[in-house]
């Protein structure tokens, strides 16, 4: 049994080392190791304390892999080059409940060493995940409160994340991933400053593009009718009364010094005066008595 772990141990690190960002995220949820993997996994290997002795099932077999564990290795990979699809799930079930894993290496279908972690929270530290692929952003559009934190996840093409203010001038604040690339790489940011953000992808902007609201927006002018005492950030919708009383009303004082009279009270001679009169239409005419 060794002399066989050693061998596909061998055939799973013949391959080449090429590590990108963060790949394979494991966690121990009772005796299930979960993942999240931003790349398709064509192999992995790790160390236990005797935990995992009956490892199995999960998405590893569902995948066709063999899994082989002994008293302190566990190496899961597939004679026929099949692979656990880039996602999320179930690896495998321990067995046994592992409080603590080691030695990770995971690759590939192509035998690419994959960077792997086993996290103490399973997942991501971050408030909300953005997964990057198929010439999109998903969700497109977030409302989070300040403080919080966002990671981007490159799924799969040549992507970036550029929320910069040389490309957004409006944005409260600048965050750019850097280059677009096809590796399977993540980025986060923690957003400090409320507003109105809009990012996109360098390559394929203006259609992959999103945006994301910080706090709440609302009127912050103290001296406008709809001042929202609770908004984080001025979204531009501050009104006035009109002089009716009306909060955003649009009626408005005449020439004649009326709210909302619209000029109906100066008929043609004046404000409040009588209107023109006589054979020839005049304003204020007298009447001159006939001898």
């Amino acid at each position: 049994m060794l002399s066989y772990i050693k061998l596909a141990t061998a055939a799973l690190l013949t391959f080449g080392t090429l590590s990108f960002a963060q790949d394979v995220t494991l966690s121990i949820d009772g005796t299930s190791l979960n993942y999240e993997s931003t790349a398709d996994i064509g192999g992995f290997q790790f160390d236990h304390d005797g935990c995992a002795t009956n490892a199995n099932g999960g998405d590893a077999v569902a995948a066709g892999f063999s899994i082989t564990c002994t008293e302190s290795i566990c190496l899961g990979f597939s004679f026929s080059g099949s692979f656990i699809p880039a996602g999320s799930g179930l690896l495998v079930d321990l067995g046994g409940e592992c409080s603590t894993l080691s030695s990770l290496v995971f690759s590939d279908p192509s035998g690419n060493s994959l960077d792997a972690e086993l996290s103490d929270g399973g997942g991501s530290d971050a408030d909300y995940v953005v997964e990057v692929s198929n010439y999109m952003f998903a969700p497109d559009h977030l409302n989070i409160n300040a403080g919080e934190t966002v990671e981007w996840v490159n799924v799969g093409g040549l992507h970036n994340v550029d929320g910069s203010t040389d490309t957004h001038p409006n944005n409260p604040d600048s965050f750019y991933s850097g280059s677009a690339s096809s590796d399977s790489w993540t980025y986060s940011f923690t957003f400090t400053v409320a507003g109105n953000y809009d990012y996109e992808c360098t390559p394929h902007a203006p259609s992959m593009a999103g945006t994301i609201t910080v706090g709440s927006g609302g009127c912050t002018d103290d001296m406008a009718c709809n001042y929202d005492a609770g908004a984080d950030f001025d979204d531009g919708s501050c009104l006035n009364n009109d002089c009716a009383g009306v909060c955003g009303g649009s009626a408005e004082v005449d020439e004649c010094g009326v709210c909302g009279g619209g000029g109906s009270d100066d008929l043609g001679c004046g404000c409040f005066a009588a209107g023109p009169s006589g054979c020839r239409g005049r304003c204020n005419r007298q009447e001159v008595p006939r001898i």
